[in-house]
């Protein structure tokens, strides 16, 4: 599953979800901040979503929350801010979390976990 290797992991080009985790992707907090906004503005769009794409958007997210402080901001408050999305988007985004957390891009069990702040 590619998505478990987020490295090697393509959504549909042209998806607004692929946008995100672009944006997400480029390491520059002036791109990474407005990924929260933007997520809010399409939570249709984000319940239509494959699920693959919804993980590899947690992983993202989790992998910006050190950088950017709009992300970090949505995690401070991560029980509310993810109220506000459906069930599904919910339960696929922090799978993709957590595995972020124990997993590297390649899918390999990290010898050190990630706690938000490496």
């Amino acid at each position: 599953m590619d998505a478990l290797r987020d490295a090697c992991y393509e959504c549909e080009v042209g998806s607004k979800i692929y946008d995100l985790i672009s944006d997400l992707k480029t390491h520059n907090y002036n791109y990474q901040n407005p990924v929260i906004n933007k997520m809010s503005k399409m939570k249709a769009d984000l319940l239509r979503a494959d699920i693959n794409d919804l993980f590899v958007l947690g992983r993202n997210l989790y992998q910006a929350s050190s950088n950017a402080f709009n992300v970090i901001n949505f995690f401070d408050n991560l029980h509310s801010n993810l109220n506000n999305y459906g069930k599904d988007v919910r339960r696929h985004l922090l799978n993709g979390m957590s595995y972020e957390i124990y997993f590297d891009s390649k899918a390999h069990l990290r010898r050190k976990f990630k706690n938000g702040k490496n």
